[in-house]
Order: structure tokens, then C-alpha cells, then sequence
């Protein structure tokens, strides 16, 4: 059952915008200092990155509309959540080889491709996960 009483539960759009740029900002910073560790040319990494990561970011983003926000309020909470991201990444693709020295400079179309992928999947799984609350309650 999500909080009561939190000021951004009434705002969910903004709320997950707000939520959405800080993890965002977290993220950036962590591919900064250790990104190396995982964005590899390694079949591993890819496995990693589209198997595990992007699917355990998107459990993350249900978990956090679940803990806030009505179901009702799912779409909303989605496209917060994902916009101040692929707005911010668009920019951080441009800048990659400047933004991530750390990180083989060949790449950054994996790169790109990785971000694609877990926006799309924490979007849809926001917003999935929403309506089937919504059909499990009016059931």
C-alpha cells in the first residue's frame, strides 16, 4: 500500500521526476568512478548489463511506485521516472569519451543501446505493473 501523507504521493509525476534525476544523477556518476568494472567488450558484460542490470533497475522502479503511488498514478510515475534520464543521457552520448574516460571509447553505441534498453523496460514495467494492480482491484 503506498505512503500516505508524502508530499510528492500527490504529485506523482513530479515526485518521479524528482526520484528519477537523482537516480539518475547516482548512476551517472557511479559508471563514472567504476563503470569499468561492467561496460566491458566481454560477452559477459552484455549479459550482465541486458540480463541482470536493467531488469533488477526496473524491479527497482516498481518496487518505488508501488512504496509512493496509487496504480492509478503508474503512467504518470513511468514517464518521470524515465525522462530526466534519457533527456540527461542524450546529452551524456554526446559527451561520452570526455564524460567516461574510464570506459573503452569503442563502447558508446553499447553504451547507448544498454540506456535504451532500461528506460524501455522501466517504463513498461512501471506502467504493466500499474494497470494490472488496477485490474486486480476492480476484479
Amino acid at each position: 500500500m503506498p505512503m500516505q501523507g508524502r508530499g510528492w504521493s500527490d504529485r506523482p509525476f513530479l515526485g518521479a521526476l524528482i526520484l528519477g534525476f537523482l537516480i539518475w544523477v547516482g548512476a551517472s556518476i557511479a559508471f563514472r568512478l567504476g563503470g569499468q568494472a561492467i561496460l566491458r567488450p566481454e560477452p559477459w558484460s552484455m549479459v550482465l548489463i541486458y540480463g541482470a542490470v536493467a531488469p533488477a533497475v526496473a524491479a527497482f522502479g516498481v518496487w518505488l511506485r508501488r512504496r509512493f503511488w496509487q496504480a492509478e498514478r503508474a503512467d504518470s510515475v513511468a514517464l518521470g521516472f524515465m525522462l530526466p534520464g534519457m533527456l540527461g543521457d542524450a546529452w551524456v552520448i554526446l559527451g561520452y569519451d570526455w564524460i567516461f574516460p574510464n570506459l573503452d571509447p569503442t563502447l558508446d553505441g553499447v553504451f547507448g543501446a544498454a540506456l535504451l534498453w532500461l528506460y524501455g523496460l522501466v517504463g513498461l514495467a512501471v506502467a504493466l505493473d500499474g494497470r494490472r494492480a488496477m485490474a486486480r482491484a476492480a476484479a
